[in-house]
């Protein structure tokens, strides 16, 4: 009968001993845990790796809030370059634009030009709402001792809501035509390219009673969606540079067409009208 080494009979020995040492130990565990305790080994265990776990968790912490500070401070430093250059790119277009006024002056002195007449402010509360969709006034009134008149100017939020059409109550009520009514209409300018169309109300069944349409707009016009749209001063009416809106939609033209057009959406909320600005002339 052959005979195993010597020492493959000790690597038995020691692996059944272990495995009759792992057995133990399961079982005093199972019936420790059962009983509501520990084993005394976990225990003991516990209290010797207690302190290591906690200074490695304690280490690890550290380590992963300095690597965290390194990528904020270099977050920060981008910003804080990107902040700088846009600083410097504002204060560079500050002082094109301050010469560019500074010519448009002497400009204006040189041709004897009327500059546009300085308005009074006058605020109003909303008191009354028109109910049809294609007849889109308001009803305002101003304060004991103010006086608006037909032809001025509302504002909301500081964009252009419509102008005053009559008034009662010796000037301290009146009726405003909205832009959004469908026979409204003001001479509009893209602000960036400084082209220049005619904007009206929607019609009645459109889909959205919430935008203006802007035609009359050359084929040549630079339009862009999200350019703004202000007034251009032109019909008697609203003085130049009131916002009107943002272009939402630039409308397909067709190779017969001699103009093109676009959806405006209005910068005033129309639907939340509850104060507005007049501006008397």
């Amino acid at each position: 009968m052959l005979k195993r080494p010597l020492h493959l009979r000790a690597e038995y020995r020691t692996l059944a001993l272990l495995l009759c040492i792992a057995a133990g130990l399961s079982v005093w565990h199972t019936r420790a845990a059962a009983a509501g305790h520990r084993a005394w080994p976990e225990a003991a265990a516990r209290r010797l790796l207690g302190p290591l776990q906690f200074a490695f968790s304690q280490v690890a912490v550290a380590v992963g809030d300095a690597v965290s500070s390194v990528a904020r401070a270099g977050a920060l430093a981008r910003e804080n370059r990107e902040l700088r250059a846009e600083v410097a790119r504002l204060q560079t277009e500050k002082t094109s634009l301050h010469e560019y006024f500074k010519r448009y002056k002497a400009m204006t002195e040189q041709l004897g030009l009327d500059e546009e007449p300085e308005l009074d402010e006058c605020p109003a509360v909303v008191v009354n709402h028109s109910a049809h969709n294609w007849v889109r006034r308001i009803g305002i009134t101003v304060s004991k001792g103010r006086q608006i008149a037909p032809g001025d100017v509302v504002l909301a939020d500081g964009a252009l809501v419509g102008h005053v059409t009559r008034t009662d109550n010796d000037g301290r009520r009146g009726t405003v035509q909205l832009l959004l009514d469908k026979d409204h209409f003001v001479a509009g300018m893209i602000q960036r390219s400084r082209n220049w169309g005619m904007i009206q109300g929607p019609e009645p069944a459109a889909p959205d009673q919430n935008v203006l349409r802007m035609g009359n707009l050359s084929r040549e016009a630079d339009v862009r969606v999200h350019d703004w749209v202000i007034t251009c001063g032109r019909g008697g009416i609203y003085p130049k540079g009131l916002l009107i809106g943002e272009v939402a939609r630039i409308d397909p033209c067709l190779p017969s067409d001699v103009s093109q057009s676009a959806t405006i959406r209005p910068s005033a909320d129309f639907d939340r009208l509850e104060y507005v600005l007049v501006l008397r002339r």
